[in-house]
């Protein structure tokens, strides 16, 4: 099952594999995409090897992670995009869905 990152309210199955995914685009390529999974953290950085979050793309990065849903997974998950500007963080898009799991 495939969960879209700004599609409202979805709802999974406790235990089975789950893809993730976030598109996130602009006028510049995103510096880095963040994912937030309840407490996990996920991110990818342009040119860096140890991102532990899987995106392809120029200006649209698709973005996905999979994991196995735990039993209190449910929750508001995130994705943003973010830049760098004169040295300042900015978040470029943020989006997000509510998952909701079933047990």
């Amino acid at each position: 099952q495939t969960i879209y990152v700004n599609s409202g309210s979805v709802t999974i199955t406790y235990g089975t594999n789950v893809t993730i995914q976030c598109n996130v685009n602009g006028g510049r390529m995103p510096s880095k995409v963040v994912m937030k999974i309840k407490n996990r953290l996920f991110s990818y950085t342009r040119n860096d090897k140890n991102s532990n979050l899987t995106c392809v793309g120029g200006h649209e990065l698709v973005c996905e992670h999979i994991f196995s849903p735990g039993y209190l997974d449910d929750g508001i998950y995130i994705c943003q995009g973010e830049n760098f500007v004169r040295n300042k963080k900015k978040i470029q898009q943020k989006r997000n869905v509510n998952v909701i799991i079933v047990r």
